[in-house]
């Protein structure tokens, strides 16, 4: 009701074109390790070659810099499997250290590990569900992979220690859709990440034209809404990766894509988790305010460049 409208925001003294100021986030990447206990047929780096884990000196001296000439707040540690790295909870220690707020992106099964990562000062976790039961094992490819899933969650839940889940939507994760979203409404993460399928442009799979795993972008819209609606209702919040607005109508506030992604607080800035110098910042900022067309300030516009270059190449 236009009338309605207009009558609230006359009330509220505000202008016609108010509009919500949307932040760069202030959380970057890093990767600790290239090894993993899993074996996901979509992984990224399941065809690359596998260098083992980064040197304890080397990680600290990055979160200098992510701290010191990026200014982040949040770092997301990442592999790989993080908690392969023998050195994990020195590192969660390190960044609390730098003031930076550690997440590990992990696939829940190091749970022997979750007490003593929490106790180093651990922020987040980010965990794997691919699925429910045997769907998750055959999306990870490790028979008993989703049992010791369960066990992790149910220490983090007597722990009282709040996670994320991702779920990469395939063909076995999509296989059911209610199943899968009344095991995410009962274990009760605080957002769930839907994501289909997307490898970035310096990754191996960019010469593969076919796998076995993927369902098309209407069965995993499908699946998404069918979550989202079970989710809703329990206060749990779905967020929706790399899944064209168009297959979203009506759930269109769930859906952030390559765009939007520098605006989300739990992605990634470009520059901090690339790793730019501040001199490669300055050409790209001085690049993006010539041909972004895109955002009003400088620093949006980098932003914004930024992610339609990955678009370009991907």
């Amino acid at each position: 009701n236009r009338q309605l409208i207009l009558m609230v925001i006359s009330a509220l003294r505000l202008p016609l074109h108010a509009s919500v100021a949307m932040e760069i986030t202030k959380r970057a990447v890093l990767y600790i390790t290239t090894d993993c206990n899993l074996a996901c047929g979509f992984c990224y780096f399941r065809f690359a070659r596998r260098s083992g884990h980064a040197v304890l000196s080397d990680v600290t001296h990055r979160l200098d810099v992510l701290k010191e000439q990026h200014s982040m707040e949040y770092v997301d540690l990442t592999g790989g499997e993080p908690t392969l790295h023998p050195q994990v909870i020195d590192i969660v220690t390190s960044a609390r250290r730098r003031d930076l707020l550690p997440t590990i992106i992990s696939n829940g099964i190091r749970s022997d590990l979750l007490s003593a990562l929490i106790d180093s000062g651990l922020e987040d976790l980010l965990l794997s569900v691919h699925g429910v039961g045997h769907n998750h094992d055959i999306s990870v490819n490790v028979e008993g992979a989703f049992n010791t899933l369960l066990r992790t969650v149910s220490l983090l839940r007597n722990k009282g220690f709040g996670f994320r889940t991702n779920t990469v939507l395939t063909r076995h994760s999509c296989d059911n859709a209610d199943e899968l979203a009344l095991f995410l409404r009962n274990i009760a993460p605080r957002i769930v990440n839907l994501i289909s399928f997307n490898p970035y442009e310096n990754s191996a799979w960019r010469n593969k034209h076919s796998n076995d795993f993927q369902c098309c972008y209407r069965d995993q819209a499908a699946t998404a809404t069918r979550i989202i609606d079970i989710l809703e209702p329990a206060g749990i919040w779905a967020n929706v990766r790399y899944i064209p607005l168009c297959f979203m109508k009506g759930y269109e506030s769930h859906v952030c894509n390559f765009l939007q992604l520098q605006h989300d607080p739990y992605e990634w800035e470009f520059g901090a988790s690339n790793l730019l110098s501040p001199q490669e910042i300055d050409d790209l900022v001085d690049t993006a305010a010539e041909n972004c067309v895109l955002g009003t300030t400088r620093d949006d516009k980098y932003h914004y460049f930024a992610m339609q270059r990955i678009v370009q190449h991907n």
